[in-house]
């Protein structure tokens, strides 16, 4: 299968993430969460959270209302963060065609 013209550029054989730093990934590291750590909070599988990371799914919203939760963010913040990095090329930073926006979330007051 041909990498397609929007697919994660390699550097070392790892996804280049310096244009998607504030990711998923990022928010929970920067709070010094395992995956395992993170499921555990926030009642999510940890194969759904690092396909969530890794861009091969876009969550439920309920899903995200956990997720939010258990990083200590609002609900917003986190749904904006999951839509730009699941719509946005790692190499270049252009928006990837065909990548349909999440639907809104019910933010609630978190």
């Amino acid at each position: 299968m041909a990498r397609s013209e929007h697919a994660p550029a390699l550097v070392d054989g790892r996804e280049h993430r310096d244009k998607a730093k504030n990711d998923l990934r990022a928010l929970r590291l920067q709070r010094g969460l395992s995956l395992e750590a993170m499921a555990l909070i926030a009642d999510v599988d940890v194969a759904t959270i690092s396909r969530i990371e890794r861009r091969l799914t876009r969550p439920h919203s309920r899903t995200v209302v956990k997720l939010a939760q258990a990083l200590g963010i609002g609900v917003k913040k986190l749904h904006d963060t999951i839509e730009q990095a699941a719509t946005t090329c790692f190499a270049c930073g252009q928006t990837i065609p065909g990548r349909e926006p999440l639907p809104e979330v019910d933010h609630g007051t978190t």
